[in-house]
């Protein structure tokens, strides 16, 4: 709970108590979307694609009225780190990762219209590769853009994106000595590990 907010069931509260996330203050970063309880007072963020491994700072006001004298407001903000995805475990979030599957194959060439799967070209919290309104060029997608084998994996994150049992790091010639479908780290620089030569 949200100890800067006292539940209106609480007997201690004369009158009302609301909380109003402050989205016109500069200090406000949240692009996603800010849910509050007003039972609780507790904030529920969801963030976009785009702040993923990135600190957002939402600004709110914690407001008590009894309906008798002006209202008592306090504003506070509140940080939250949101943790990103490394489907790779190379240690890059796949949201600044160029190849989120570490195949060698950079994620925009793993589909046909050459845009990173992970952004979030409209802004609306979901990442390209499973927008069903814009994939990320304004149009609705027309067919399997991201997923070429349909099997719901898609193919930024999968190692075989034709499903015929051959790596995707295997077809393009790369480098695969221990046989687990990501790409050696060949460019000599051991503290990467990113797949990419």
């Amino acid at each position: 709970t949200n100890d800067d907010y006292l539940p209106n069931n609480d007997p201690g509260v004369l009158g009302t108590t609301t909380l109003t996330q402050l989205t016109g203050d500069p200090a406000n970063t949240s692009q996603g979307v800010v849910v509050v309880d007003p039972l609780t007072g507790d904030i529920t963020y969801t963030p976009t694609a785009a702040e993923s491994g990135m600190d957002v700072v939402i600004v709110y006001e914690v407001c008590s009225d009894d309906g008798v004298n002006a209202p008592i407001c306090e504003q506070a903000t509140l940080t939250i780190t949101v943790s990103g995805t490394d489907n790779d475990n190379d240690g890059v979030d796949d949201s600044v990762d160029l190849d989120d599957d570490n195949d060698g194959i950079l994620d925009t060439a793993e589909n046909p219209l050459g845009l990173d799967p992970s952004g979030d070209n409209d802004n609306d919290g979901i990442p390209n590769w499973s927008d069903t309104d814009d994939r990320g060029d304004g149009t609705p997608p027309v067919g399997n853009e991201y997923d070429n084998d349909n099997d719901g994996v898609p193919n930024h994150l999968d190692l075989d994106a034709d499903n015929d049992g051959i790596y995707d790091v295997d077809e393009t010639g790369g480098t695969d000595a221990d046989n687990d479908g990501q790409a050696d780290d060949t460019d000599g620089d051991t503290t990467n590990n990113d797949g990419i030569p």
